[in-house]
Order: C-alpha cells, then sequence, then structure tokens
C-alpha cells in the first residue's frame, strides 16, 4: 500500500519538471530580451532620433566655437582672403592685443565692477530669499512678482531713465556717478537682484526646514542656525547665482556705453572700440579680434565649470540621514 501511494506522487513530481523545462526552452528568445530591457520612460524620441538631435546640437554649439579659435590663430592674410584652415600658427595674435589696444583695463574693469556687483547681489538675494523661503508676511508675493516684473522689462526702456537719474544726482547734489565704478555697479546690481532672488528663493525651498528645527532644538536661534544651517547647504545655489549674475554685467554692452568712461569701460566696450579701430586700416585684424574675443570668454567658460562642479543635487537630502 506505501509503495502504491508513493509512486504516483512521485510520478506527479516528475511529470511536472519536464513541462516547467519546455515551457522556459519554448520561450521566444526576444520576447525574454523585450520584456528584460525596461521601457525608457523618459525619451520623448526613439534612440536614433535622439542620437541625431544630440549631435545636431552638439555641432551647432561647437562649430562656432572651434572657428572662432581656428581664426584667432591664423595669419591676417589668410583670415582676409577666407581660408578655413591657416597655412601657418600666428601666436602672436594673443600677444599683439594687449599692445594694439587696452584690453588689460578693460579685462581688469570687468571683474571689478562684474564681480562686485554679483557678489553684492547674491549677499542680498540670499538674505532677502530665506524670510521670504521660511515664512508668510504682508507683501512678500507682491515682491516676488514685482521682482519677477522688473525682468520683463526691456532693458532700453530703463537707459533713458536712469541716466536722468544719475545726471540729476551728479548735478543737484554733487555726486560723480556716470563714469564711476559705483555707479554701473549699482545698475547691475539692479538688473541682476531680481533673479539671484528666485534662484536663491528655489533653492532655499529644497532645504527641509527640519535641519532648522534640530538646531534650535540645541540651543540655536533662528539667526545663528540660518548662518550655520542654511547658508552652508545653499552655497551650490549661490555660486549658481553669482555666475547668472556675472554673466548679465559681463556681456553688457548697452549700459556700459552710456554709463561709463573711457577709464572704467568694461571689457565688451573694449572690443566694440577695437572693432571701430580696425574699420580705418587697410588691413582689418580680424584674428586679432578673434583672439581679444577667446581672452575675453575665458572668465565665461571658467564660471560654467564652477557651476558644473556645485550642481550637486542631494546634499540637504543627505544631511538629514
Amino acid at each position: 500500500m506505501t509503495e502504491s501511494r508513493t509512486r504516483p506522487q512521485g510520478q506527479s513530481e516528475v511529470a511536472t519538471q519536464p513541462a516547467t523545462g519546455r515551457s522556459a526552452a519554448a520561450r521566444p528568445p526576444r520576447a525574454r530580451a523585450r520584456r528584460a530591457r525596461p521601457h525608457q520612460a523618459d525619451e520623448l524620441f526613439p534612440r536614433p532620433v535622439g542620437i541625431a538631435v544630440r549631435v545636431l546640437a552638439t555641432l551647432f554649439v561647437a562649430v562656432p566655437v572651434i572657428y572662432l579659435l581656428v581664426l584667432s590663430i591664423s595669419p591676417e592674410v589668410d583670415v582676409s582672403a577666407g581660408d578655413l584652415l591657416p597655412h601657418a600658427l600666428a601666436l602672436s595674435n594673443y600677444t599683439s592685443i594687449w599692445a594694439d589696444s587696452d584690453l588689460l583695463r578693460g579685462f581688469t574693469n570687468s571683474i571689478i565692477i562684474c564681480g562686485g556687483a554679483a557678489l553684492v547681489a547674491v549677499v542680498v538675494a540670499t538674505a532677502g530669499a530665506y524670510p521670504l523661503a521660511r515664512y508668510r508676511f504682508p507683501g512678500s508675493g507682491p515682491m516676488l512678482y514685482g521682482a519677477l516684473g522688473l525682468q520683463l522689462i526691456p532693458g532700453p526702456m530703463l537707459l533713458l531713465p536712469l541716466f536722468v537719474i544719475f545726471s540729476l544726482l551728479q548735478v543737484t547734489v554733487g555726486l560723480t556717478v556716470i563714469g564711476s565704478y559705483w555707479g554701473i555697479i549699482i545698475t547691475y546690481i539692479t538688473f541682476s537682484l531680481p533673479l539671484a532672488l528666485w534662484l536663491m528663493l528655489g533653492y532655499i525651498r529644497t532645504i527641509p526646514r527640519e535641519i532648522e528645527e534640530a538646531a534650535w532644538v540645541d540651543g540655536a536661534s533662528r539667526a545663528k542656525a540660518a548662518w550655520l544651517v542654511v547658508a552652508p547647504l545653499a552655497v551650490p545655489g549661490m555660486v549658481v547665482a553669482f555666475v547668472f549674475s556675472l554673466l548679465m554685467g559681463w556681456n553688457d554692452v548697452l549700459f556700459a556705453s552710456v554709463l561709463t568712461t573711457s577709464s572704467t569701460r568694461t571689457i565688451a566696450i573694449d572690443l566694440q572700440v577695437f572693432t571701430l579701430d580696425m574699420e580705418g586700416q587697410s588691413l582689418p585684424q580680424y584674428a586679432q579680434l578673434m583672439a581679444a574675443g577667446v581672452v575675453a570668454a575665458v572668465p565665461v567658460v571658467v564660471a560654467y565649470l564652477l557651476l558644473q562642479k556645485y550642481l550637486v543635487g542631494g546634499r540637504a537630502a543627505g544631511a538629514l540621514k
């Protein structure tokens, strides 16, 4: 009886094992591969189309930069003839620009003016964004939307009123605003502060409030917790705001051409003056102009490298663990 009962059980187990094996073996390999590969939900286009779009976008950005670099090391004769590739390297273009024009002074003025304006804008924006991100008080909404609306006003519409105000201060009070460093610095702070405020507002809102509450429990005041806890975590956002504020002043030509003089003009105005001086020559120095453009773009490239370094997510989230 025992053998008769155990045999069917063994037969059933043996019979079921080949069935599962046959089902696994009978499954098509393409179906297994299709199930194994996860669905790429973040891809808007098919993979070949996405690769083609990335390649075209890279070429669209890289070709002008490469052409600028090639022209900056080409002889003036090759550039005037329209040759794409130089017959010889002319690295002397980078040394001639400092002797033929006053780019060094413009370079120094740009660092002082744009760097100082960006630094002040970031400090003021951080101090203003913290209470706007943590507290609700009357007038906070109109203040934010007013700063956003200021970014929508075109620059030429503000140039004349700003020039009139500075001229009245210079005539009535005796303050030399037009042509001074602090006059153009205040102008750049006015235009970069709203952008820096919104950038810091969005970044401070991502910092969890529990970090500050833990500092309050340990006996720190609100100001001390903001300085010792929130400010170090907001450094990446400060760097981003600083870089964008720096670029707004570095690339400006409109306000710098009106509110500066020959002793305070920036690198953008010096490049414009350098171009105008070449028009009266028999052979325009296009290669030197390209070399000056490369030199003027170096701080911008360094700024973007710093931006990529500090754009690391999850610093505030990791502080809670």
